[in-house]
């Protein structure tokens, strides 16, 4: 039989070979676990990385003897056993080992057996030490687990005295250790009515039983708890009962809940049954569980007396009950109700019961309850004869009604055609009167006193026309009638000329007036900027009316910017401008009437500074009509702050001309001189077609007395067949197409000229854009009093061009006409920012309040380019030769990507063109190329965007051919 090993290691080091070879040997028989070292070195190493049990070691060695290493071993491990073997038996050596701690001293050469001996009692010594170790540590562990458990444990001796409390017991009662231990549990902490019932259990425990109860206990302060408790007997190894362990757990939040809960059924069953409702519980077996005693009333019998029993036992339900629950329970629907008639009572008369059904349990139980709609019925059918006999008087008197409606829209559409021909008959005539005394003041040689008559003339036609706008438009909101247009608008260019445009007034009352603009304001957004400037106008207008003394502040500013994704995904700004002045103020109890219409806040304001109290009211619902909103603070006497918020979608960058519109609609409110720099310069052959002799009168005059216009042929056509005649027989570069005409208006000469040119083209099989006189689009731009953007839709729609409104603003005008002939005149859109600021400065402080033109971008800013190339022009001009070639080969491959839906491809060459144009310092052809390239990265998510990209790209493309103009012009030299 094998020898059964020691269960220890053993870490022998000694440096003669073949000692340390027989020892092995021995040792490897002997014990589980063995390390060889050659030298305390090594021994030492080994020691800390396997911490052995016993050490046996030489003492003389080389590199450390074992004296040394055994030194350093009881450093790291004061308890660590030690053997020394030595060849001298010396009392140094003994006495070092004695004052090291070594356990054991042999003498070489050392016997096997008593080796052996030694290493038994050593392993023995060390076998203890760890079960006393353990022991201890697993006795650590169940006081740790009775102490952090959330049970409280107490340990009784058979004399039912406290022997040990944990923790937890002291934190619920409120003893402390000291107070309990030598007391009685009876005395203690077991309430008076259960201590006899405790003390039974306590025997039972010294007899070996195991006991549980829920018993009432009490704290330290006299507090009552519910717990329940567990007595079990401890034994001795010979197993006698010697004490008895008691494990208490606080139960008093299960028992108020199991009190509430037993007092809520019983609530429900006093409910339940009191209620004049029939209510059964029927299991999925189709039998009762339970009745309610209002149905066991109607059965005649006691409610237990149900249980058990199939549906339809009684055979009171014809039954419709009983298949309602069938078919209840073999449907996958959680609840359901039916009409189900029962016969009922002691009489057994017919009833109809609503019931409602409704499943619980994993669908297993249900629950029906039904109410008596008997009486319901009855009463639905009386209502329906009496629903006949109203819908019969209904259907006379909803005759009678459309008959009315008719007439009232007749009313109606005669009230609006009233407004429009109040619109086309005031604002002509008021056109004539504005054209000819702008005229008139533009004249030489006119006395002071002449002067001053045709100013007071032009200041009361400006009034007059306020008045009408004002009247007209709010008819127009009030009718619903009013829309705004949606156009690319420049925020910042509208609050900077509106101010501008107030200043010389202000100045002339010595008043300070300022303006602040956020420059996080968005470039461009779609909006009206027609109604966006009156309203600024409005508010603007009241605050330097009622100041006499201080200042005015304007300020504008970007709130907050949203992405909003709902059929297209679109970025939107909200704009918030203030007004602040130094006035008179308002008065609380007179607030309410700022923003009603015809209301002044005190009728004296009438006479003192005019007005026809729509201005805030109309502003109000304009601001409304953008998504916004209005609001205000004033103290009587201390000044007022009004401030008005919209949100308007950010505009994707359109042609220079587009962005003008929006910027000539801020300035149509402020004047209608004409600007003869933006009017264009090529020599054209207009044909005028329109009825008034004044109208005329006034845009010839206007036209001839500009340099840039003074050699264009206009002939005249009064109305609309002479017109489509004078198409017919003359050629033409341009219609200006007056919309309301005798015998035949604009729209109906339009859509002849349009036909018959796509007759023509038809007749020479060429496009459109044929390089034929015959073939060749007419542009044509209408002239309308009718100022509303359903009147613009409505002349597009017949093919007019483009829409100019009366009075004529001939900023806009002029506008109209480089777009129609799609002409652009690149000085003009890049002047310079001295020439711009010079004219702003101008336009604030010229007395005439006239307009001043803002450039459509900046230039090229070529000098970065052509310093970096040491101003070598030749160079530059080769790469403005490259450029030119590679910008419509890019273009072209934009445009496949387009057709091929491939908006990673649009991105990546939309980003390679902003590279290229930014050699040139282009940064508006740049800003589009980002906005492609952004685009087409949203396309990716929304599939609307894609049509988007083609938009910008044309847009690009316009760009582009106005940088080429500029490039190969050498004007950046």
């Amino acid at each position: 039989m094998n020898q059964m090993k020691l269960p220890i290691s053993v870490l022998y080091v000694e440096d003669d070979p073949a000692i340390r070879l027989l020892v092995r040997l021995i040792l490897e028989k002997n014990v589980e676990t063995v390390y060889i070292a050659q030298n305390g070195q090594v021994g030492l190493d080994l020691y800390k990385q396997h911490t052995p049990d016993v050490v046996i070691s030489d003492v003389a060695m080389p590199v450390m003897d074992g004296m040394k290493m055994a030194r350093l071993i009881k450093t790291v491990n004061p308890k660590a056993t030690i053997i020394i073997t030595t060849a001298h038996d010396r009392t140094d050596f003994l006495l070092e080992a004695i004052d090291i701690g070594i356990d054991q001293y042999l003498v070489k050469p050392v016997q096997q057996t008593k080796l052996l001996a030694t290493l038994e009692r050593c392993a023995t010594n060390v076998l203890l030490e760890k079960q006393v170790t353990h022991q201890n540590e697993l006795i650590h562990k169940l006081s740790s687990a009775v102490e952090q458990s959330s049970s409280m444990t107490l340990i009784l001796n058979t004399r039912e005295e406290i022997e040990y409390c944990n923790q937890r017991f002291c934190e619920v009662t409120g003893y402390t250790t000291e107070d309990v231990m030598g007391r009685t549990i009876t005395s203690l902490l077991i309430e008076d009515s259960f201590i006899e019932h405790v003390r039974q259990n306590f025997v039972a425990a010294l007899e070996g039983q195991s006991l549980d109860e829920e018993i009432q206990n009490k704290k330290k302060n006299g507090t009552l708890f519910w717990s329940s408790m567990s007595c079990s007997p401890i034994r001795n190894p010979d197993g006698a009962v010697t004490h008895v362990v008691n494990t208490i757990d606080d139960i008093t939040k299960r028992k108020l809940a199991e009190q509430e809960l037993k007092h809520t059924k019983e609530q429900l069953e006093a409910v339940l049954n009191a209620v004049p409702s029939v209510i059964s519980w029927i299991g999925n077996d189709l039998r009762y569980q339970g009745i309610n005693q209002y149905m066991a009333d109607m059965f005649g019998m006691e409610a237990s007396d149900s249980i058990g029993k199939v549906v339809g036992f009684r055979r009171d339900q014809d039954d419709e009950f009983p298949i309602f629950v069938q078919e209840f329970f073999t449907s996958s629907v959680e609840s359901d109700s039916r009409e189900v008639a029962l016969h009922l009572g002691p009489n057994r008369e017919q009833k109809t019961y609503m019931i409602v059904a409704k499943k619980y349990n994993n669908g297993s139980e249900a629950v029906f309850a039904g109410i008596d709609i008997t009486e319901r019925k009855q009463l639905e059918n009386t209502m329906r004869q009496v629903n006949e006999e109203l819908e019969r008087r209904v259907q006379e008197r909803t005759a009678e009604l459309m008959q009315a409606k008719e007439v009232a829209e007749m009313a109606n559409r005669a009230k609006s055609t009233f407004l429009a021909n109040m619109s086309h008959e005031l604002r002509t005539p008021l056109n004539g009167i504005l054209g000819l005394n702008s005229l008139l003041l533009s004249a030489e040689n006119l006395t002071a006193k002449q002067h001053e008559y045709l100013v007071m003339t032009k200041t009361s036609a400006d009034t007059l026309l306020y008045i009408i706008n004002d009247i007209l438009d709010i008819s127009k909101i009030e009718a619903e009638k009013l829309e705004l247009e949606q156009l690319p608008m420049n925020i910042k260019s509208i609050v900077a000329e509106t101010v501008a445009f107030f200043k010389p007034n202000a100045q002339s009352k010595g008043l300070q007036l300022h303006c602040t603009i956020d420059d996080t304001i968005p470039e461009f957004l779609i909006g009206d900027a027609v109604r966006f400037n009156q309203i600024l106008t409005n508010f603007l207008g009241n605050a330097v009316k009622f100041t006499e003394t201080g200042s005015v502040l304007v300020n504008a500013k970007l709130v907050n910017g949203s992405i909003e994704v709902g059929k297209e995904a679109s970025f939107k700004a909200e704009i918030e401008c203030s007004v602040t002045d130094t006035g008179i103020g308002i008065a609380p109890e007179k607030a309410d009437k700022l923003f009603k219409s015809f209301s002044q806040i005190d009728p004296s304001f009438t006479r003192r500074y005019g007005g026809t109290g729509l201005g805030l009211a109309i502003a109000k619902q304009l601001v409304e009509m953008m998504g916004g909103d209005v609001y205000f603070q004033s103290a009587e006497g201390e000044g007022s702050t009004f401030v008005f918020r919209v949100r308007l979608p950010l505009a994707v960058p359109s042609s220079v001309s587009i962005n003008k519109v929006g910027k000539d609609h801020a300035q149509s409110s402020h004047t209608s001189q004409p600007s003869p720099d933006s009017s264009p310069s090529k020599r054209l052959q207009i044909l005028l077609a329109e009825d008034s002799t004044i109208n005329q009168m006034v845009i010839l005059e206007t036209l001839g007395s500009q340099p840039k216009t003074a050699d264009w042929q206009i002939t005249i056509a009064n109305n609309g067949e002479e017109a489509v005649e004078a198409v017919r027989t003359t050629t033409f570069d341009l219609v200006l197409m007056d919309v309301q005409m005798p015998q035949m208006d604009g729209l109906a000469a339009t859509t002849i000229i349009r036909n018959r040119e796509k007759n023509e083209q038809s007749e020479l099989s060429l496009p459109k854009s044929a390089d034929s006189a015959r073939a060749k689009h007419l542009p044509i731009i209408g002239l309308t009093a009718h100022a509303s953007q359903a009147d613009a839709a409505m002349c597009r729609e017949a093919g007019m061009d483009d829409v100019v409104t009366k009075p004529i603003n001939f900023d806009k005008f002029y506008a109209a006409i480089n777009r129609a002939m799609g002409q652009t005149d690149w000085a003009l859109q890049h002047q310079s920012f001295e020439q711009y600021a010079s004219k702003q400065s101008s336009a604030v402080g010229n007395n005439k309040q006239q307009p001043f033109s803002q450039p459509f971008s900046a230039p090229p800013e070529m000098t970065m380019l052509v310093r970096s190339l040491n101003g070598k022009i030749d160079v530059v001009e080769k790469l403005i030769s490259h450029f030119v070639r590679e910008y419509k080969v890019e273009l072209q491959l934009i445009r496949e990507a387009i057709n091929a839906q491939d908006v990673e491809r649009i991105a990546q060459l939309a980003h390679k063109l902003k590279s290229a144009v930014g050699n040139f310092g282009a940064k508006k052809s740049m800003e589009l190329c980002d906005i492609l390239e952004l685009t087409a990265k949203t396309a990716q998510t929304d599939a609307l965007r894609l049509s988007e990209t083609t938009l910008v790209v044309e847009h690009l493309s316009q760009e582009f051919a106005s940088l080429e103009a500029y490039l190969l012009s050498g004007a950046w030299k």
